[in-house]
């Protein structure tokens, strides 16, 4: 997942390296509140959760095709701090996410 926050082209703010990271195997974040907790697992972005090995550990191949060496199919939260530029204030904002299944919720500060 490659991730990225941008005003324009020449106004980007890199979000690679260390996020705050959990599995939610049993689709409980959004009712527990996942989003006013600090996840205490980390993994690194760009990447995938089989890259970090997190999921079900995979023995042999699906149907004779390239399978992951770990899989997971649900939901995944990620945390990371950052500062948004004192000088982008009322502008519009644009996260970029790479490779992301299905569906994404975004929340900032908790909301």
């Amino acid at each position: 997942m490659i991730i990225s926050i941008h005003l324009f082209a020449q106004n980007k703010q890199n979000l690679d390296g260390s996020w705050r990271f959990s599995l939610d195997e049993e689709n409980r974040g959004l009712v527990e509140k996942w989003f006013d907790k600090n996840l205490t697992q980390t993994i690194r972005l760009p990447g995938t959760t089989d890259e970090a090995k997190f999921g079900i550990k995979t023995v042999g191949s699906d149907f004779g095709i390239l399978t992951r060496a770990f899989k997971y199919y649900g939901p995944a939260w990620y945390q990371r701090d950052f500062m948004i530029p004192k000088d982008w204030k009322d502008k519009q904002l644009f996260l970029n996410l790479e490779r992301v299944m299905w569906q994404s919720i975004l929340f900032v500060d908790g909301d």
